[in-house]
């Protein structure tokens, strides 16, 4: 999903996991500040692209993604700064319940999102119990973003997550919102003026 100008001179891929802990603390941390100081301007346009570690991975890809566009960024907010909440029930869930989602199928992404309550967050915004089941059993789009994830991992050496490409070059040693500010404002800072006086 790409936010902002897409012919902005600065383009930013953020590869994350929705069960990525420090993806969350980069979204609570930096999104907001990226979105007003440079996204809204039309300075930078930011992309994501999901990294999937493992089922419940796939399953979050698939929500976020669903329905239209325009609500990509709210769903993709929504599912990591809960992760604590919904990651937490999973984590604590019985092994039987985890062998099932484990596989994988249309079926065990239906019975994840039901019992770790990721249908109740799409229903809050506007989806019906049709429509989030759809996108979930959706099997040509879980085989594109698992080919795309594969492809990104080749292509730019994501080793690990948050990753950050900025004009096509994997950052490396940034791994958090501290980090990539710090670069984004060393690579972008304007040029100071030279002063001009008069005879």
């Amino acid at each position: 999903h790409l936010n902002g100008n897409p012919d902005a001179d600065v383009q930013l891929i953020e590869f994350i996991s929705y069960t990525c802990s420090d993806c969350a603390d980069f979204a609570k941390q930096g999104d907001s500040t990226l979105d007003l100081a440079a996204v809204g301007p039309g300075h930078i346009a930011v992309e994501v692209r999901p990294v999937i570690r493992n089922y419940l991975g796939l399953v979050v890809s698939l929500l976020v993604q669903c329905g239209d566009p325009s609500g990509f960024k709210n769903r993709h907010r929504a599912f990591l700064y809960s992760q604590e909440t919904w990651l937490d029930k999973a984590v604590k869930a019985p092994q039987s319940q985890k062998q099932i989602w484990a596989r994988s199928t249309p079926d065990a992404r239906v019975n994840a999102s039901r019992a770790l309550g990721f249908d109740d967050m799409m229903r809050d915004r506007g989806f019906s119990v049709t429509q989030i089941d759809r996108c979930l059993r959706d099997e040509a789009q879980a085989q594109t973003i698992k080919t795309n994830d594969l492809a990104d991992r080749a292509t730019f050496s994501i080793t690990g997550t948050p990753t950050f490409a900025l004009n096509g070059e994997t950052l490396a040693s940034v791994g958090d919102w501290p980090s990539l500010a710090a670069t984004l404002q060393e690579r972008f800072r304007p040029a100071p003026q030279e002063s001009v006086t008069g005879g």
